[in-house]
């Protein structure tokens, strides 16, 4: 049986990295170096890492962590977008909502990819 104890260590990165995403999002300033044709890139990301952060951290807690983390990432960056109306010189933007959520689904494909399907890995004997 899986331990289900959580590694503090990972906890902090992940939480430094929270703050990191909510600072990004949430501030009117563009990020330094960064052309706004990339834009989009860093939504992806940002958000691929953010999920892939929290299935490192959580995949000995939950069952389904692809799930949460992919649930994870999309909801919370849904919910920047959306608080980014409140934000002066910062707009929603469903273009970065799509980013954030295809960062999510690309860390679930390459999750999947490199730790292969539970169904495959039972069925080979």
């Amino acid at each position: 049986m899986a331990s289900r104890e959580i590694r503090w260590p990972l906890i902090m990165v992940f939480l430094v990295w929270m703050i990191i995403v909510t600072y990004l999002s949430l501030t009117s300033e563009p990020v330094p170096g960064m052309p706004e044709r990339y834009d989009k890139f860093g939504h992806f990301f940002l958000y691929l890492i953010t999920s892939s952060l929290f299935y490192i951290v959580f995949k000995k807690k939950f069952r389904r962590v692809l799930l949460y983390a992919v649930l994870f990432s999309v909801l919370y960056g849904t919910i920047m977008e959306l608080l980014q109306v409140l934000i002066p010189e910062r707009s929603f933007s469903f273009e970065d909502i799509t980013a954030n959520t295809s960062g999510a689904i690309g860390f679930l494909i390459l999750a999947k990819f490199l730790t292969g399907s539970s169904r495959e890995k039972g069925s080979r004997g």
